[in-house]
Parts: structure tokens; sequence; C-alpha cells
């Protein structure tokens, strides 16, 4: 039997390694923790994952596919009816995976049933063959260097409009020019005006276009067009600026980290443009010049 002097000390030495216990717990929650990778694009809790480069709804309907992706050099066309995944029913989740392999799709297009064998590229990959990047889930030319001014960082994750003027709570304006609506001329950018600062910035740039062979940049801060300050040219008068009706020259003055840059635009017709990329316009939208257009 022990002693009450060695239960005592026995006690103690129970309440030390308790103790102790609980300190190292404690410390391990609080150390720091290595940082998470920035991940360029997430899908179904995968990042970066590889994809076909399908723009679908839920019910398998394509709407669309990337240029030069993996889905448009097989045949996918807008209007085809995914049906099937490998032999299983059509889910939007069964045509992304971690790997990079073929997936085989079973397509109805109008009353004729077809399957193509289509690989899989990253996400991040997919957008570099279009131009773009993602950084900090926000697209961005390829070419991008500068960091992004912290008023547009706030209102990224907004839906904008494709053409015209939407002004938000009075505080800002977008000015877009993005995409024609018709077969029209356009420079391919999209502008921001910032009541409160009476700033104009570069929103977003479209590819192809000739914003983007002309390298510029996403938060560029517009100073001057055609020679007259910005300030002096209404939102309207942009609209009309960047949606031309003929080929026009249109001179930009712009501020890059307080170095003045002058740039000068051709106006292209969008078909124009979209044929650089293999592509062609129709009341489906760009679509791949292999494909018909079928409501």
């Amino acid at each position: 039997m022990p002693t009450h002097v060695e239960f005592r000390f026995r006690a103690a030495i129970f309440c030390l390694a308790i103790q102790l216990i609980s300190y190292g717990r404690a410390a391990f929650s609080q150390a720091p923790q290595p940082p998470k990778r920035d991940c360029p694009y997430e899908l179904f809790g995968i990042c970066d994952p590889f994809v076909p480069g399908i723009y679908a709804d839920d019910k398998g309907k394509v709407l669309g596919t990337w240029p030069e992706s993996p889905a448009e050099r097989a045949g996918i066309c807008p209007g085809d009816q995914l049906t099937h995944v490998n032999d299983d029913p059509f889910t939007l989740r069964a045509i992304v995976g971690k790997e990079p392999s073929k997936v085989v799709l079973k397509v109805r297009r109008k009353d004729e049933d077809r399957e193509f064998i289509v690989g899989r590229v990253r996400e991040s990959e997919l957008r570099a063959l279009n131009g773009m990047k993602q950084i900090r889930g926000r697209t961005l030319p390829v070419y991008q260097t500068e960091k992004l001014p912290a008023a547009l960082q706030k209102k990224f994750a907004l839906t904008y409009p494709s053409s015209g003027i939407s002004n938000y709570s009075g505080n800002w304006a977008l000015i877009s020019s993005l995409w024609p609506r018709v077969d029209g001329y356009f420079v391919g950018l999209r502008l921001v005006h910032f009541a409160k600062s009476d700033q104009t910035l570069v929103e977003t740039i479209g590819y192809p276009s000739p914003a983007f062979d002309a390298r510029l940049q996403i938060g560029d801060l517009i100073v001057s067009v055609n020679g007259q300050d910005v300030k002096q040219v209404s939102d309207r008068e942009l609209v009309h600026i960047l949606n031309p009706v003929e080929p026009k020259i249109v001179s930009f003055g712009i501020l890059r980290r307080n170095r003045r840059i002058e740039v000068k635009l051709t106006p292209i017709k969008y078909s124009e443009a979209l044929a650089k990329s293999g592509r062609k316009l129709t009341e489906c939208g760009p679509i791949s010049i292999q494909c018909t257009c079928s409501h």
C-alpha cells in the first residue's frame, strides 16, 4: 500500500503530465501554419482542375466551348446535349477531374447520337490559351504585371452589362465596349469611371482584341482620349468612342505607375478578331468554324 506521501507525489506527477499535454496541444494549435497555396481557380473542391473546356448547364445543354479547348477541337458544338460521361449519366462534376485523363462524351445533336473522346487540360492552361490567367479569383491578361488598384479590387465580384453605361449607386459607372452585340467595330476595352475621385480606369480587356494586342493592363489610368483630357469627356461620349462605326484610330493617354504611355488602337470587326482564333460569329454567338448554329 502506498503511503500518504507517495500518493500525493504520484498525484502531483499525474497533474503535471496533464498540464504538459494541454500546453503542447495549445502550442501546436497556435504554431504558425504554412501559407495556403494561391489557388488560381477552384471547382468542386479541386484546385486548378482538369477540364475539357465546355460551358454547359446542369442539364447538359452545351452553351459554348472555350476557344482552342479540347472540347472545341474534338467537335463539341453549342446546342449539343450531353447525355453521358464515360457511360454514366451526365453531371457537371463528371467532366471535371484531378488528372489529365480523357473522357468519353455521348452527345445528342438534333436527332443523332454521337460519341466524342475528349482530353482535359488544367483550367489555368485553358485560360492561357485564351490570353488570360487567374490570380486570386480575378481573370487578367497573361502579360499583366501591375498590381490592381484597391478601388478595382472591391468591385470585381459584380455582374456587368455587355455594352453601354451602368451606374452603381452613383459611386462609379461602367463604360463597356468589350464585345459588340453585332459584327461591328470594337477595341475590346471596358472602362470604369469612379465619381468620387473622377478617375477612369481600364476594368477589363477582351481577347482577342486590339486592346489586348496593344498590351493594355487592367488598372491603367486613362488620362486622355484622342488628345482631350478624359475629365472633359462624358461617359456617353466614351461609349461612342469605344463603339465606333468605322476603323478610326483611337488614342489613349495612360498613366501606369507614374509613367505616361500613349496607346493607339485601330478598331476591327468582331468577326475579324474571332477568325484569328478559328471562330466565327453566329446567332448562337462565337463558335468554332466547324460548328453550325442550332438553337
